[in-house]
């Protein structure tokens, strides 16, 4: 936990000196949080599930390079800590249970800005790595009997996960400088969360997201 603390402080610092270095138009910094529901995807036809909590927050920054058009055009870094529930279901063993995981999600994208009156529509579009914190199944139930809370780690749950990453939403200006910033997120699991010596299928998370962020425009 000590290392990615650091490597965090050390990303925030490198993001904050970016712009200075190379002459960009604009820095925007963000902390925002949110919930909405956590999905998956599976190619196991047993296994059927249903959307539980999804909720999560972190800090980021915009960097933005040029204009095309009425649009600012830059990238996008930041750190978000991700809590993610499912419901799943495999009728032929009557096995019904409720999965949750802690993710340090690492997103990176192209973020573009476009000034509509005082507001400013904001698009993310890209991909980030997750870094498995903890998880357990909880609330098992097999042929209606209650079993055990499972708890998952790097001998059944895979240490990275990596996904796409899109996000749309808008800055309302409160003072100046200072914005609040509601937006929709979507992140897309891709990689098999399940980690087992015989993998005979893929299991992978999504989340999708309300979140509110306070937004401050650094320069």
């Amino acid at each position: 936990m000590h290392k990615r603390l650091v490597v965090l402080i050390l990303m925030g610092a490198a993001l904050a000196a970016l712009p200075a270095a190379i002459g960009a138009l604009g820095l925007d910094i963000e902390a925002k949080g949110g919930a909405g529901i956590g999905l998956g995807s599976t190619d196991n036809p047993n296994i059927t599930g249903s959307p539980l909590l999804a909720a999560g927050g972190g800090v980021g920054a915009d960097v933005f390079f040029f204009n095309a058009g009425p649009a600012n055009i830059g990238i996008s870094a930041g750190a978000e800590y991700t809590y993610l529930s499912v419901h799943d279901e495999i009728a032929a063993l009557a096995l019904k249970e409720d999965v949750q995981y802690n993710f340090l999600y690492i997103p990176l994208a192209l973020v573009g800005s476009i000034p509509v009156g005082p507001v400013n529509l904001v698009v993310h579009v890209g991909g980030f790595a997750g870094y498995f914190l903890s998880g357990k199944a909880t609330n098992a139930t097999l042929g209606g009997s209650p079993l055990p809370d499972t708890t998952f780690d790097s001998s059944n749950t895979a240490q990275w996960e990596f996904g796409l990453h899109l996000a749309a939403g808008a800055d309302i200006p409160v003072m100046t400088g200072i914005s609040i910033s509601p937006a929709v997120q979507f992140d897309m699991g891709l990689t098999d969360v399940t980690n087992s010596d015989t993998p005979d299928y893929k299991d992978t998370l999504w989340s999708l997201a309300v979140m509110i962020g306070i937004k401050y425009k650094a320069m």
